[in-house]
């Protein structure tokens, strides 16, 4: 969710601070459990995944949606765009490809893993290769 060779990391946000706002915010472990194992990202996952993006950027926000915590961060805290959170569209993808990543992670401990579609995950095939 943080970051890796395939997931882009949250701009300015490193693994510390992620850390940090992850034993903050615990509730956020079962819903990224449930979805790897589910075949969706749920909304519950989603509402989580906003909670616990909006912590990185301000820890004191008491919003629950990421739109109205990236309006606030940039018209009361006067930041940067590269220092709000990413929308909810954008969070949505950034969601969907951590969960493939978790469960292409999660299949390469079996002998014959399960094929995974990308295009259930955010990625789009172009072409026929």
């Amino acid at each position: 969710m943080t970051g890796c060779d395939t997931v882009s990391a949250f701009y300015g946000r490193g693994k510390r601070t992620a850390w940090e706002a992850w034993k903050s915010y615990l509730e956020v472990t079962e819903a990224y459990q449930d979805c790897v194992s589910s075949d969706r990202v749920s909304k519950t996952c989603m509402a989580l995944s906003e909670g616990f993006v909006i912590l990185l950027y301000d820890k004191s926000s008491k919003a629950t949606d990421v739109n109205k915590a990236r309006k606030h961060i940039f018209t009361q805290k006067a930041r940067s765009l590269e220092n709000i959170p990413p929308t909810h569209a954008a969070l949505e993808q950034h969601v969907k490809r951590a969960v493939l990543q978790a469960k292409i992670w999660n299949n390469s401990t079996e002998a014959v893993p399960s094929a995974i579609d990308p295009s259930k995950w955010g990625w789009v095939k172009e072409g026929n290769q």
